[in-house]
């Protein structure tokens, strides 16, 4: 009866061992699944600042694009405006250039009567200077007919050329 208790000493010995290692072991697993657990949660809490940076960045992006957005909506409209205007400009050149090409065409159409004119007035005055010399050589010879003297015989004495 001593052999077994010894053997049962022994056997609960040997399993009080067994439950030590085992005990042993938990705490090695559990140690390690809290080292784990604290890596893991390190690395959510990294992940988590991560995520609000990105969501920082993201917030400011967003304002920015608004921004650009704005300003090119802005820039748009200025330009659009500024469009419109060089379109009245252009119009308006437009009628400006037209009346120009008006008063030009009334120009040279004036001209044209004018020099018309001009020509029929030039050739009236030779034909009247042409008359007015005909006219006047038939007065010269009137005036030598007129202005003969007689000589102290009787005889008449052809007006002196020059005189």
């Amino acid at each position: 009866a001593v052999m077994k208790a010894v053997e049962q000493k022994e056997k609960a010995v040997s399993e009080l061992d067994d439950m030590g290692r085992v005990v042993t072991q938990c705490k090695y697993d559990l140690d390690r699944h809290s080292v784990e657990q604290a890596f893991a949660s390190e690395m959510l809490s990294e992940c988590l600042r991560d995520l609000e940076e990105m969501k920082a960045a993201g917030q400011e992006a967003e304002a920015k694009a608004r921004a650009i957005s704005e300003s090119a909506v802005r820039e748009k409209d200025e330009a659009e405006a500024d469009l419109r205007s060089i379109r009245r400009d252009l119009a308006d050149a437009e009628t400006n250039i037209a009346a120009i090409y008006d008063a030009v065409e009334s120009a040279a159409s004036y001209r044209s009567l004018t020099v018309r004119d001009a020509k029929g007035a030039i050739d009236a005055a030779e034909e009247k200077e042409e008359e007015l010399r005909i006219i006047m050589g038939g007065l010269h010879a009137m005036a030598r007919e007129l202005t003969r003297v007689r000589d102290l015989d009787g005889e008449k004495v052809p007006y002196p050329v020059g005189a």
